[in-house]
């Protein structure tokens, strides 16, 4: 289920794609034999090794399925983050070209660099000061070059802007956690049946029917809340990723 811009509703509050690909990668990390190893620094991706924050949210923004954005977990889970895990090369090299994704670019000089360079700044740099930064930490870890002329300050590359890209740049505000069991407003506690708390309706018969319908979506998507958080814990202590994935199809996201 998706509202009138294609995000999924109980997605389009703060960092919850986020905290889905977390979630995600924990199962995977519990149901593996293979450690990431001493020689990568796990805090400097934000616990999210190979990815990010920004370069999970740059994705979810950008999600399209048939040209119309979709940001749904069945695309992000599917056709990006498990791509990408499956793939020999890294995922910033990995997405480039990915059919689910819709073209963007980051804001700044780095034209002349390799391209794997130009990727690796794409989808993992930040905003700092007016500047593009990105941990050298990313570069050593999936061994791209940084030219002699690069800027380094404080472990990080730094990269002129040469114009504003809105749909690059991250609000910090989109990185924040969500509480999963109130991510809007308020509801009293039940199952599926459970009703929003009442509200005073003013306004005509249109704003009120507009209204309730908002209510009723608002519902639905706490609902839809609870299911997603069930089939990861239920995955978590069964079968891993394979239930998580599989769980999060069943529940009526797109």
């Amino acid at each position: 289920m998706t509202n009138e811009d294609g995000q999924a509703y109980f997605l389009e509050n703060g960092a919850m794609p986020v905290q889905l690909v977390q979630k995600y990668l924990d199962v995977i990390k519990e149901h593996s034999d293979v450690s990431v190893g001493d020689s990568i620094n796990e805090q400097e991706f934000e616990e999210l090794y190979p990815f990010n924050k920004r370069f999970v949210m740059r994705a979810y923004s950008h999600l399209e399925e048939e040209g119309t954005l979709q940001q749904t977990p069945r695309l992000l889970l599917y056709h990006v983050i498990g791509d990408c895990l499956l793939s020999g090369i890294p995922p910033h090299e990995k997405i480039e070209g990915n059919t689910y994704i819709r073209e963007f670019s980051a804001p700044t000089s780095a034209e002349s660099q390799s391209p794997s360079f130009r990727q690796l700044v794409k989808w993992y740099g930040r905003m700092e000061d007016g500047q593009v930064v990105v941990p050298v930490a990313y570069f050593e870890t999936f061994d791209v070059d940084i030219p002699e002329e690069t800027s380094i300050k404080n472990d990080l590359v730094i990269l002129n802007v040469l114009y504003e890209n809105v749909g690059w740049e991250i609000p910090e505000s989109d990185l924040r956690p969500v509480d999963v069991d109130n991510p809007g407003q308020q509801f009293k506690s039940g199952d599926e049946n459970e009703t929003p708390e009442t509200e005073v309706e003013t306004g005509g018969d249109d704003q009120k029917r507009s209204r309730r319908s908002q209510t009723l979506e608002r519902s639905r998507s706490r609902i839809l809340t609870r299911k997603l958080r069930a089939s990861v814990q239920s995955a978590s202590s069964n079968s891993g990723v394979g239930t998580v994935v599989a769980g999060i199809s069943q529940v009526r996201t797109n």
